[in-house]
């Protein structure tokens, strides 16, 4: 525990001469069993209680939960990592697994969601060759085709309409559905290849990256923001976004590290180098990360 306290100390101070948006009061490392299906923190629940894990390669979906120590395997499947989303309430994870077609060489993705409490799957969209990409707005569970066509699911009942501004990816290309209608939306031109895009937590604006770095749009596709170079973004509120400044080598990455960002232009970063920071993924008060040796991290902060 004392080399634990020491090796915050450190790390807090390696930060403390950049601009302060987020009070980072311990950056610690969660210990866990070692499982190739839990080498990345691909998701985390609003509480910041449940972390979802995959492999590095996003290969099967593992579910801990941090207060009880405990980890559920709820997919072994290729691809299930990929996107993989906790509900609002954080009692059910959806995703999508992969299987072979029966020409065994195509694939077919179908998507899923999973009750974290009885530990039971249900099929929400079946397996296809045309699976595109699949989204979450609170409880409903949007998936879209690559012939446009959308199957809305609704975790928690029977209504099947997305009320929620919803974002898919198809193509590299952005879709966004409001009031039923999907329109594709590229703020820069189709010669971009969009990716990473999310939904403000306000449902106002979304955010991308593309070869000329992070934007902020609202939903016309106007751009309100250019937060420069950052790789994975996510919101943490309206105003904020957490995402990773990684390097390497075209083999290996070779440095990594954590940065917050507003959307008028401040920044700071939460990591040095040394921890290899990748693929944040924040909650209320935390934000979960691991690195390339499949080492997981919380850093706790204050708003």
């Amino acid at each position: 525990m004392h080399k634990q306290l020491l090796f915050s100390a450190f790390l807090l101070m390696a930060i403390s001469s950049w601009a302060q948006i987020l009070k980072v009061t311990s950056i610690e490392r969660v210990n866990l069993p070692h499982d190739e299906r839990a080498e990345q923190v691909v998701g985390i629940s609003h509480a910041g209680n449940v972390i979802l894990l995959s492999s590095q390669s996003q290969e099967g979906l593992v579910c801990y939960d941090l207060d009880k120590r405990q980890s559920t395997v709820i997919s072994e499947s290729p691809a299930a990592g990929f996107n993989a989303r906790l509900s609002s309430d954080g009692k059910s994870v959806v995703f999508q697994e992969m299987s072979l077609s029966d020409d065994g060489i195509s694939t077919r993705h179908g998507l899923k969601s999973f009750n974290i409490k009885n530990k039971v799957a249900k099929q929400l969209v079946a397996p296809t060759e045309k699976f595109s990409s699949f989204s979450l707005s609170g409880d409903v569970a949007v998936a879209m085709t690559t012939d446009r066509k959308l199957s809305i699911k609704n975790l928690k009942g029977n209504d099947t309409s997305a009320k929620k501004p919803v974002l898919n990816n198809d193509d590299l290309k952005i879709w966004l559905t409001v009031d039923g209608t999907t329109t594709k939306i590229a703020p820069q031109g189709d010669e971009y290849a969009y990716i990473w895009e999310s939904l403000s937590p306000d449902m106002t604006k979304f955010l991308y990256v593309n070869e000329a770095g992070c934007f902020v749009c609202d939903l016309k596709g106007m751009i309100v923001a250019n937060l420069g170079e950052l790789r994975a973004p996510k919101w943490i509120d309206n105003s904020r976004v957490v995402g990773m400044l990684d390097y390497d080598d075209g083999t290996v990455v070779t440095t990594s590290e954590i940065v917050v960002k507003t959307l008028d232009g401040g920044a700071q970063i939460l990591t040095d180098s040394s921890l290899m920071g990748m693929w944040p993924q924040p909650a209320n008060d935390k934000i979960a990360f691991s690195n390339p040796r499949g080492e997981i991290y919380m850093i706790n902060f204050t708003k």
